[in-house]
C-alpha cells in the first residue's frame, strides 16, 4: 500500500486527537478546584474551579471538550475511507457515534478505535 502524504498527515492526526482524548479523560472528574485550575491553565484556558472543568470537557458546545475533539477524529476518518478497511471504517464510526459523555466511556472508545486501528495495514500503523 502507498500512502499519499495527504493520508500520512490524517493517520497522524487521528492518533493525535484519540491520545489527547485519551489523555485528558484519564484526569477525569477532577474533585481539586487547584489541580483543575493548574491542569486548564497547561493548555491556556482559565478555569475557576474543578466543577466548571469536568463540565468544559464533556460540553459540546466547548471546541476544547473531548466530544469535540472526537468529532475532529472523526472528521479524520472520514478522509480516510478510501485508505481503512470498510470494517475499520464502520466501526470507528460505530464507536465514536454512539458516545456518551462520560470519562469512562470516552477512555473505552478511544481504547477501541486505537485497537480498531492497529489491526489494520502496517502502513496506517506506521503513522498513528
Amino acid at each position: 500500500m502507498v500512502l499519499l502524504n495527504s493520508s500520512a498527515h490524517q493517520i497522524y492526526w487521528l492518533g493525535r486527537y484519540l491520545m489527547r482524548v485519551k489523555f485528558a479523560a484519564s484526569h477525569l472528574p477532577f474533585t481539586e478546584d487547584e489541580k483543575a485550575i493548574r491542569f486548564a491553565a497547561a493548555f491556556g484556558l482559565v478555569i475557576e474551579n474543578a466543577e466548571l472543568l469536568n463540565h468544559y470537557m464533556l460540553d459540546k458546545k466547548q471546541t476544547f471538550s473531548l466530544l469535540n475533539q472526537l468529532i475532529i477524529a472523526k472528521d479524520n476518518i472520514q478522509e480516510l475511507r478510501g485508505i481503512l478497511s470498510s470494517h475499520a471504517y464502520a466501526e470507528l464510526n460505530n464507536v465514536i457515534n454512539t458516545l456518551q459523555a462520560q470519562p469512562d466511556a470516552l477512555s473505552k472508545a478511544v481504547e477501541q478505535c486505537t485497537r480498531i486501528l492497529e489491526a489494520e495495514h502496517e502502513d496506517v500503523r506506521l503513522f498513528l
